[in-house]
C-alpha cells in the first residue's frame, strides 16, 4: 500500500536521506517519537506535502514523484488524514465539516449529503451535536469530528497525526483509541504518527521510531549504537514499566519481523 525506497529530503532542522519504508494493505503501522523529532515528515511526504530530493513514495503501486498533478490528486483522494491541529472550518457545522469531501469531490448537495452522513455521525456518537460549529466544541468531539470527516469517504488509506495530542481526557483518549480499533478490523490501511507510548502498544501493528533524522523499525533500534535512540529507548521502558502500558512486547527481541 505504501512504500517509501530511499527516500532523502531536506526542510528546516529536519535532514534524513535513505528513509525505507513499508506498509502493506490492511496494516497499522505506528511512527513514534518525542514532540518536535520530525515523524510527521513521513505523513506529509506521503501527501505529497513536503518535496524529497531523491527516492520513490509509492502509493498503491504508483510513484506519486512521478506522475503529473492530475494523478496524484486522483490517488489522493483514496486518502484520508486526520491533522493534529485544528482544521475545521468555523463556518460550518459538524455536519458540514463531516460533509464537506462529499460535496467538494463528488458534487452531493448539501439534502443528500446530510442523510449520508447520518450513519457516521451515530457511530461517532455526533447525531446530538451535528448542529454545532467548532467554537462549541470539546477537544475530545473536536478530534471525533475530525476522524468522521477523514473516513467519510471510506478511504483505503488513512493518515493520523498525533491524534490523542492535546488535551484530550481519558475518555476521549479511549474512545480515539477505540475507533481506530474498530477501523483495523475492518482492514483499512493506517499509519499513525505518535508521541504517546501508550497509544503505540494499543494500535500499532508495527512500530518504528523517528529520531535522530532516522526511521528506524522498533526491532532495529534495539540494537541501535545512537546515544539519542538508546536514551529514548530507557525512557519508553521506565514509562513501560511504571505505567504498564503494555510496550514490553515491542521490546522483546523475539519480535524482529515489525
Amino acid at each position: 500500500m505504501i512504500k517509501l525506497k530511499s527516500v532523502s529530503f531536506d526542510l528546516f532542522s529536519v535532514k534524513a536521506g535513505g528513509i525505507n519504508f513499508h506498509l502493506p494493505a490492511g496494516d497499522t503501522a505506528v511512527i513514534l517519537g518525542p514532540h518536535n523529532s520530525g515523524k510527521s515528515v513521513i505523513i506529509k511526504i506521503c501527501l505529497g506535502l513536503i518535496p524529497v530530493t531523491s527516492g520513490e513514495v509509492i502509493i498503491e503501486g504508483e510513484n506519486i514523484l512521478a506522475v503529473k498533478k492530475q494523478g496524484q490528486a486522483k490517488i489522493l483522494r483514496k486518502i484520508g488524514y486526520v491533522p493534529k491541529g485544528p482544521s475545521l472550518l468555523d463556518n460550518l457545522t459538524v455536519a458540514g465539516n463531516i460533509g464537506l469531501p462529499l460535496m467538494y469531490h463528488s458534487g452531493t448537495a448539501y439534502g443528500e449529503m446530510v442523510e449520508k452522513i447520518r450513519p457516521t455521525l451515530i457511530r461517532f456518537g455526533l447525531e446530538k451535536i451535528s448542529e454545532k460549529f467548532p467554537s462549541d466544541l470539546s477537544r475530545n468531539d473536536t478530534r471525533l469530528v475530525q476522524m468522521a470527516r477523514a473516513i467519510i469517504q471510506k478511504p483505503k488509506l488513512l493518515f493520523i497525526h498525533e491524534p490523542t495530542a492535546g488535551d484530550l481526557d481519558p475518555d476521549g483518549f479511549v474512545k480515539v483509541a477505540g475507533y481506530i480499533r474498530d477501523l483495523q478490523k475492518e482492514k483499512t490501511t493506517i499509519l499513525i504518527t505518535t508521541s504517546s507510548p501508550a497509544l503505540a502498544a494499543a494500535c500499532a501493528n508495527s512500530l518504528y521510531i523517528f529520531l535522530d533524522s532516522k526511521l528506524v523499525k522498533f526491532a532495529d533500534a534495539l540494537e541501535s549504537q545512537s546515544p539519542i535512540i538508546i536514551q529514548y529507548l530507557k525512557s519508553l521502558r521506565d514509562y513501560s514499566n511504571e505505567q504498564d502500558a503494555g510496550l514490553t512486547k515491542f521490546f522483546s527481541r523475539e519480535r524482529t519481523a515489525e
